[in-house]
């Protein structure tokens, strides 16, 4: 395979006769100045950790101690989305170089980036193949950015690098850099200048300046600049979606009952406890509640069937369908079907009503153990039998005592044949710019 990683220093390619971890100076970079863990190198070139460790042995590259390896860095930093995307984002330093700093993996600091939703950058992009023996030599820096009065841009542009590959060395070089009113940007100024289409996407569709900067190009600290001169006022924390019902979020009962149970989608909650969706992600994920894959979600269905009143109070009085069923005809999440009816005024039937799932199978042990365990079934699969949603699952998995699958374990059951076929996963990968995330849900 040939891996398509942005912050890779170089474009390694060979051949499926050639495997890059046969190869002694391929696997000692990795390992030993790459620091990647056994595991992430197997994970890279698709075979076992025995395999990698077997190859080791074979090149004499001895193994790091457990005091050895980086499992000691900063994980509070990496934690911290406000302070990743300013690295990574705005400073654009690479997953290498905020790795070093934190004295973490590549692919800690690569899956917590995914995690917060931060878009990693493609191979283009990262340029991380420049010429950086220039930006080693500070008297060279200092002229090019102090005397002539270039900016970070434009030496990057020169040397083939990343404008945060840049920054890193004049900060190590103590080479004092201009502030963003100082300096010229590289992205796109042209809909800032646009107050309208600015006042729009502050004000009205309630984004953050680090979005609009992202979407644009540029740093938040460009954005705040134009929105000073067209006289936006900037959301105080009380008129910041920060001041929301954070009570809510807090209790893992009620956030497990909004998105497992009632399935509302992430806006839906954020829009109820006046908070963002990030805010939500972050709840979620501090309550160890998994999301929902994109094929889950249902986010593409059939609202204009819902829109006809008519229409949903014959499936849910007349032919007393559920409003999971419902959902699966529409292609909608259980939530939308349940705000429809709100808003139709169409009264939902009891708790106790027989077509709302049945509970009793999961109230006995042993069959929800054999379902889950020895059959192997998700919790996905056993609800959409008992005719409920997985909320109700999880709670009696516990109440039982029954360990849930990591993901990991979860998802051995795929199809691994597409996965096998390079060039399917290269164009998947490489030229579709699918995230291994969404490769893994298809």
């Amino acid at each position: 395979f040939s891996i398509c990683d942005g912050d890779n220093q170089e474009s390694e390619t060979h051949s499926s006769d050639e495997k890059l971890y046969k190869k002694e100076g391929w696997l000692r970079k990795q390992y030993c100045e790459s620091e990647l863990t056994q595991k992430e190198i197997a994970e890279l070139t698709g075979v076992s950790k025995s395999t990698i460790s077997n190859w080791m042995q074979e090149h004499e590259i001895k193994s790091r101690s457990s005091a050895e390896s980086r499992t000691d860095g900063d994980l509070e930093k990496l934690n911290n989305e406000e302070w990743l995307r300013e690295q990574y984002c705005e400073r654009e330093k690479t997953l290498t170089e905020i790795a070093d700093e934190l004295n973490l993996a590549h692919k800690t600091v690569s899956t917590s980036i995914q995690e917060h939703g931060i878009e990693i950058r493609s191979a283009a992009e990262s340029r991380t193949d420049g010429d950086r023996e220039k930006l080693k030599d500070e008297a060279w820096l200092r002229e090019q950015y102090c005397n002539r009065e270039k900016s970070a841009y434009d030496i990057a542009d020169e040397l083939n690098l990343v404008q945060g590959t840049v920054r890193n060395w004049m900060e190590k070089h103590g080479i004092e850099i201009r502030s963003a009113a100082e300096s010229r940007t590289d992205g796109n100024l042209e809909p800032l200048k646009n107050e309208e289409w600015l006042r729009e996407q502050y004000c009205q569709k309630r984004k953050t300046t680090y979005e609009i900067a992202d979407e644009v190009g540029v740093v938040s600290a460009t954005v705040r600049n134009w929105m000073e001169r067209h006289g936006i006022e900037r959301r105080s924390n009380a008129k910041s979606r920060t001041d929301g019902d954070l009570a809510k979020l807090n209790s893992e009962e009620w956030l497990r009952e909004q998105y497992c149970d009632r399935e509302k989608t992430l806006a839906e909650i954020a829009d109820e406890v006046n908070l963002s969706t990030k805010s939500i992600v972050r709840g979620m994920q501090e309550h160890g509640i998994g999301r929902r894959s994109l094929s889950e979600s249902h986010t593409d269905g059939d609202l204009e069937k819902l829109n006809n009143e008519e229409w949903l109070r014959e499936q849910y009085h007349e032919r007393e369908k559920t409003t999971h069923e419902i959902a699966d005809e529409a292609e909608l999440s259980q939530a939308t079907v349940t705000k429809w009816m709100r808003k139709h005024g169409i009264e939902r039937r009891s708790a106790g009503s027989q077509t709302d799932g049945n509970l009793e199978s999961l109230k006995e042990e042993e069959w929800l153990r054999e379902q889950y365990c020895q059959k192997r079934k998700t919790i996905y699969e056993i609800a959409d039998e008992l005719n409920l949603s997985r909320g109700p699952v999880t709670r009696w998995m516990e109440v039982h005592g029954i360990e849930i699958r990591s993901p990991a374990e979860a998802q051995t059951d795929g199809n691994l044949e597409p996965l096998k076929r390079e060039e399917w996963l290269r164009e998947q990968y490489c030229e579709q710019r699918n995230s291994t995330y969404e490769i893994a849900n298809e």
